[in-house]
């Protein structure tokens, strides 16, 4: 995810961060790191398919010893679509900024 916003033109780092971190601490309280997968409402499993967070929360605690929501193959899966389709993203995003002289 620091990859796509770090691609985004901008004066300063702080325009960078400051969207990226109101997207990563929302995403951050779905992972399962604070609250276990298991014990969330629908609407917090529906979000948490969708943040990367969540897979790299529960292969790591798999490969700690703990039990795992997914199967380990999963995690890995998602993490490598999740890396594949916000670098393509964030190097379509930068190469349209530098067609416009951003």
């Amino acid at each position: 995810m620091e990859v796509l916003f770090s691609t985004l033109p901008g004066q300063n780092v702080g325009a960078v961060m400051m969207p990226a971190t109101l997207i990563r601490w929302p995403l951050l309280f779905v992972s399962g790191l604070f609250i276990p997968l298991g014990n969330l409402a629908a609407w917090g499993k529906v979000l948490s398919y969708l943040s990367p967070l969540t897979y790299a929360n529960d292969i790591i605690h798999a490969a700690m010893g703990g039990g795992s929501y997914f199967h380990p193959a999963l995690d890995a899966a998602a993490l490598i679509v999740f890396w594949i389709a916000f670098l393509a993203t964030g190097l379509w995003l930068h190469e349209m900024g530098r067609q416009k002289g951003l």
